[in-house]
């Protein structure tokens, strides 16, 4: 971690360095301006003391970032938060495969089934938590012949899946005081909403055939009636229940609210309540 610590630390100095030879390029046709000098001098002064690599962290996690685009909530939140979530949901964890495991009734008292252990022992083995953190993430991956970075980084969501939406306000909650934290302007946050009865309805239906088959009117073969006929099955029968639920579970209120921000996250922070103010209420 330390090594990666330092690479991250090295772009980033990279990345001010630059951007100090286009400013003092600038300077040359127009003057800086007071907020400019102050910055100049607290970098180089933080760059100077190679001893002390805390001071330039400091500097650049004080320093305004942009925004963080097409962000996938669920890859964006820690994997300690999703073992915490985990214990409360009374899920099992399989740890032959590092990966949870939702009980057959879903319930804290529900056994799990055989292989499986209650989350609740990760508590107790400090060895399993850290080998699930590992599964969870990319935290200590080292690539080998044949899994590389990408390879673990995508498989990472199917171990952690089966957790209760309703936790998605905390998620946005985190993942929002992180990015505040960071000095981050804004944030393009993705949720992919529940799909699995809209998956079997579709996978029933099938697709449509004849009489449409042909049609110079669509590439697909299929008549633009037909398309919108099995749209009109999967809304009714699936998709549009679906949506409306995870719109539900990450709104934290069975009530369409204006605030583009969950309400529970939103409580999780205590936003506007006493006059408190946490810096993720602030994000965009």
């Amino acid at each position: 971690m330390a090594a990666v610590r330092r690479s991250a630390i090295l772009i980033l100095c990279s990345c001010c360095l630059h951007a100090a030879r286009l400013s003092a390029q600038r300077r040359q046709s127009s003057p800086a301006t007071a907020g400019e000098s102050r910055a100049v001098t607290a970098f180089e002064k933080a760059r100077a003391n190679q001893a002390n690599g805390l001071a330039l962290e400091a500097f650049l996690r004080r320093m305004p970032k942009g925004g963080d685009l097409h962000m996938h909530l669920s890859g964006a939140v820690y994997a300690e938060t999703f073992l915490k979530d985990a214990v409360e949901d009374g899920l099992c964890v399989n740890p032959n495969i590092d990966s949870l495991v939702r009980n057959p009734e879903h319930g804290p008292s529900t056994p799990c089934q055989q292989g499986s252990v209650p989350a609740a022992t990760i508590l107790q083995d400090q060895k399993l938590y850290d080998a699930l953190v590992d599964s969870f993430s990319m935290r200590a991956f080292v690539p080998t012949p044949g899994v590389s970075g990408h390879d673990q980084f995508f498989a990472t969501f199917d171990r952690f899946g089966g957790l209760d939406k309703s936790h998605s306000g905390e998620w946005l909650d985190e993942v929002a005081s992180r990015a505040a934290a960071q000095n981050e302007q804004y944030l393009e946050v993705m949720m992919t909403p529940e799909f699995s009865a809209s998956a079997r309805l579709g996978q029933a239906v099938g697709w449509p055939v004849a009489p449409g088959a042909g049609s110079a009117q669509d590439i697909v073969g299929t008549a633009p009636q037909q398309l919108e006929q099995l749209r009109a099955k999967l809304l009714e029968g699936a998709v549009r229940a679906e949506a409306d639920r995870s719109t539900r579970h990450a709104r934290g209120s069975p009530a369409v609210r204006p605030d583009p921000r969950p309400a529970s996250a939103t409580d999780v922070s205590g936003c506007g309540v006493n006059g408190r103010i946490d810096p993720g209420c602030d994000q965009a």
